[in-house]
Formats: C-alpha cells, sequence, structure tokens
C-alpha cells in the first residue's frame, strides 16, 4: 500500500491530474486521523469538522504544484501543514472583529456557567513562528510530529536528520513551546 501511494504521488507530481483521483480513496482516511489529531484540544464549537478540513486540505493540495515526494510521509508532512494553516485562517476568521472577536456565543441562561476561552490555534501557531526564529529545525520537528502525527523515523526520512537528532529537537522544542505558552518567552 505504501509504494502505491508513492507511486500515484509521483504521478501526482509529475501532473498526472487522473492520479489525483486515484489517490484520494487511497489516503483519506490518513488524512481524516490527521484532521481529528490536529482539531483535538480546538475550542468549542469550531466550526470545521474533520471532515471538513480535510477536503478544504485536499483542495489546497490540489491546486498547487507539488515538489516530487521521495515517500508518504513528505505527502503527510505537507499536508499536516496545510491543514494548521487551514486551522489558523480559521481561527484568524474567528477572531475577526466582525465576527464577535474571540468571544464564544452562548444563550442567556448559560452564560454564568461558561468560561470564554480564547482560540488556542493562533497561539500555538505564533509560539511556533517565534521557535522557527529560534531554531526552524525545532519548529519542523515539533509541525511534523504533533500536527503531521509522523514518527520520529518517519520525521528523520522526510528531513534527512539523525533519529537522535530529532528526539533532542522534539524535547527543546516541546519546552520552548511550553514556555512560550505559559507566557515565558
Amino acid at each position: 500500500m505504501r509504494d502505491a501511494i508513492t507511486q500515484t504521488l509521483l504521478q501526482c507530481a509529475a501532473g498526472d491530474t487522473a492520479a489525483w483521483q486515484v489517490l484520494a480513496p487511497i489516503v483519506y482516511d490518513e488524512l481524516h486521523r490527521l484532521a481529528e489529531s490536529c482539531l483535538r484540544g480546538e475550542r468549542r464549537g469550531h466550526t470545521l469538522q474533520p471532515t471538513a478540513l480535510v477536503h478544504e486540505s485536499y483542495l489546497r493540495l490540489v491546486s498547487q504544484r507539488l515538489p516530487v515526494f521521495e515517500a508518504r510521509s513528505h505527502f503527510y508532512a505537507l499536508a499536516a501543514r496545510i491543514m494548521r494553516q487551514v486551522l489558523v485562517d480559521s481561527a484568524r476568521a474567528h477572531k475577526a472583529a466582525k465576527r464577535g472577536g474571540d468571544m464564544e456565543r452562548v444563550g442567556m441562561d448559560g452564560a454564568g456557567s461558561l468560561p470564554l476561552w480564547p482560540n488556542p490555534m493562533l497561539e500555538i501557531d505564533d509560539a511556533l513562528r517565534r521557535l522557527a526564529e529560534y531554531s526552524r529545525e525545532q519548529a519542523e520537528s515539533i509541525e511534523l510530529h504533533y500536527f503531521g502525527g509522523l514518527a520520529v523515523a518517519e520525521i528523520a526520512n522526510v528531513t534527512g536528520r539523525s533519529t537522535r537528532t530529532l528526539a533532542r529537537e522534539l524535547k527543546a522544542g516541546r519546552l520552548f513551546l511550553a514556555r512560550a505558552l505559559a507566557g515565558d518567552h
């Protein structure tokens, strides 16, 4: 199956539009799992559901010129990056003043019992951007692992870095993000 995905991805990258029709059902379940992972921890009442996130991300994938993929993990890494961007775009739209900003809409009967939390996606995105300024490699490792759902060995395949280096990058990146999200950076 992995070889079939890689072969189909190579056909897509070569401009074979029919290959996208073959690819979609092959990768759908994995993309849906990625979407569920990306949406975990999002604000209550988030308007994007996993299926909608998969569809929006897939449309963005199809609409751009794709690089040649060496392995399926490259494809999923790009899909994760696009899903993150879709979520960030959604969070920015949600925060826009014309939509009520960060305030959660509740009925008057429940207003006293529900806390109003801002969307964490913008804070996470900001922290990842700051991490990338400090260490592009650490930010990339965090994004591939948490948004892409890639294992350390798969990240090593995508990035060309050793698994020991990646383990250090993930540990340091997690520490940086924890401090940034706690307001220490």
